[in-house]
Order: C-alpha cells, then structure tokens, then sequence
C-alpha cells in the first residue's frame, strides 16, 4: 500500500513539473503580449483644425409701409397700404455675440399726391450696422442692429429727379440654426431720416435664410 502511494504521488509530481513545463511559455508569451500592448505608445488622434464660420450673406423678404413728409416740397406716403421690400446682406463676426453688416434694400414705395408729381417714387437704401446677438439654447437666439442708412428717393422730388438721404436704421429679430451653416431669421427694422428737411420714416418685416462660409 504504501508502496502504491509512493508510486501515486511521484506519477502526479511528475505531471505536474511536465504541465509546468509546457505552462511557462504560454505564461511568457502571455506576459510579452500584455506587455506589448501595454507598452504600445499612445496615439493621440487629432482633429481637423477648422476656421470659425465668420463670413455669412443673407436673402430676406418681406412687408412694410413708408412714409416722406417734405420730400422736395411735398408730401405723400404709402402707409395705407403693406408693400413688397427685399434685401441682400453681408456681414462678418467677430465671435457668437457681434458682428458687423452691410445691406442693400428695396424699401416700400412713396407715393406724391401733389399737383406738380403726381406719381410712386422708388425707394432703395445701403444699410451699414452692428449686429449684437444672445444665442437662446442650442438652435435659437435673438439679434439687434443699429447703425446708418442712405436712401436714395428716385423721381420728380422738388428741384432734384433723385434725392439722397442718410438716417438711423434699428432691427431686432429672432434666428433658427437649421444646420452648421444654415439659419433662418426674422426681423422688425425702422428707419429714420430727417436730412435738410426730408423726413422719411419705414417700417418694415422682414423673414429669410442666412448661409454662414
């Protein structure tokens, strides 16, 4: 018996030093592969530096009414009635919060009543103004502008067929961001001139898209 138990315990120590023989590579190449990949240098991946989307141009339409007292010793307005305006802007920002912009303008129309000139005189005005923004949330946001506006009044005015007028232009509106480079707008603005006795005043909505380069 015990003769049988020493055979027993020398069989399983002999398992035992071949499966520790055959174990240590294993275990030696499981080491060098845990320590290959730890030892694997980090790979920092680094984004594509973009330029802030400064630039932007905007297409806006809209309704509005005028009106023009003294215009070259005359007076009519088209108050009574809403008319078609557009515009074409431009601008730059400086970051999320100002920008400056420069606008051209189809204003509603005057209309002189008068004896002399009888007619619908057009109304067409460059806009240079600062622009404050308020993002609201991730999509919306709000905007002002204040700042100058030249207008030029075609047609039979007094002495002169044109008439240039420069006065204070006000806007305040909500934005939409549709996408990175896309977002809708909606705008009041006002116009106030009072040049060498011209007074002309226009209010005016004005809704479109902006598209940021």
């Amino acid at each position: 018996m015990n003769k049988l138990l020493r055979q027993s315990l020398l069989f399983i120590i002999g398992i035992n030093a071949v499966a520790s023989l055959y174990a240590q590579p294993i275990n030696s190449s499981n080491n060098l592969t845990n320590n290959s990949f730890n030892n694997t240098p980090t790979v920092i991946s680094t984004s594509k530096v973009t330029s802030p989307l400064n630039w932007y141009m905007g297409v806006n339409i809209g309704l509005g009414n005028s009106s023009c007292d003294d215009c070259g010793g005359y007076t009519g307005n088209s108050g009574r009635s809403q008319e078609l305006v557009a515009d074409v802007n431009g601008g730059f920002q400086f970051n999320q919060y100002l920008a400056a912009e420069a606008s051209l303008n189809w204003l509603p129309h005057i209309i002189s009543p008068a004896q002399q000139n009888t007619g619908t005189h057009n109304v067409n005005a460059i806009e240079l103004a600062a622009r404050a923004s308020l993002p609201l949330g991730k999509q919306w946001g709000i905007f002002g502008k204040i700042g100058t506006a030249v207008m030029g009044i075609d047609g039979g005015l007094g002495a002169l067929d044109n008439r240039t007028i420069t006065g204070l232009y006000y806007a305040s509106g909500i934005s939409y961001i549709f996408s990175p480079r896309i977002q809708g707008v909606a705008s009041v603005n006002y116009i106030q001139a009072d040049t060498f006795g011209t007074q002309y005043h226009a209010l005016y909505g004005l809704g479109g898209v902006e598209y940021l380069f």
